[in-house]
């Protein structure tokens, strides 16, 4: 609120005027994280629209480059030409891909490679979030997805499992290919749309 107040008075060519609306876009994705994990606890509803995969995993990306970046991290992007639609919660699909994005940043500590991709495969749009961080234990492998798990020194053990129930509620499906010492992906499917209708699941 203060951000906003502060923008209306600023003049229109003022050099300050992206930093107070990246405060502002910021403050706005804490609140929807935040309504991520209560969401998760209540089951909160899914309003589905034609969305742009495109164009939620363009966003998501943007808010951790600058991130990356201070920790040496590359941020490698694939995106599939030509828009990829699917009926999507836009504001809960990108909770679940900035959760998988810090979760592959909080694994490189010592820089590395964050790589996303999306792409089409026969009736599935498939987003892909990798990173080089070394990969999961096997052993912790199971527990990946359980609420409160963390291997970590930070963090609260949410953001996996609060991105798979997203992922789930829009008729998804997440795994992982996870490739000891060298790093993990977290595959997405998600049903395309064809001809302004949802495709089915492959």
């Amino acid at each position: 609120g203060y951000a906003a107040r502060l923008k209306k008075h600023l003049s229109g060519d003022s050099e300050a005027i992206p930093f107070v609306e990246s405060m502002i876009r910021e403050a706005r994705r804490v609140e929807r994280l935040m309504d991520g994990m209560v969401g998760f606890l209540k089951d909160s509803i899914v309003r589905l629209r034609r969305e742009d995969i495109n164009d939620i995993v363009e966003e998501a990306v943007g808010v951790f480059e600058d991130e990356a970046g201070a920790h040496g991290i590359e941020v490698v992007k694939d995106l599939q030409e030509g828009g990829l639609p699917v009926m999507a919660d836009r504001d809960q699909l990108k909770i679940a891909f900035d959760n998988l994005i810090a979760n592959a940043i909080q694994s490189m500590d010592k820089g590395g490679t964050l790589t996303v991709s999306t792409s089409k495969t026969g009736k599935n749009v498939v987003v892909k979030v990798g990173d080089s961080g070394g990969g999961i234990e096997p052993e912790n492998l199971k527990r990946i997805f359980s609420p409160f798990f963390t291997t970590k020194k930070r963090g609260t053990g949410l953001g996996l499992p609060i991105a798979s129930t997203i992922v789930e509620r829009h008729l998804g499906s997440i795994e992982v290919d996870n490739r000891a010492g060298i790093g993990a992906t977290f595959i997405m499917k998600f049903n395309a749309v064809k001809n302004g209708a949802v495709g089915l699941k492959g």
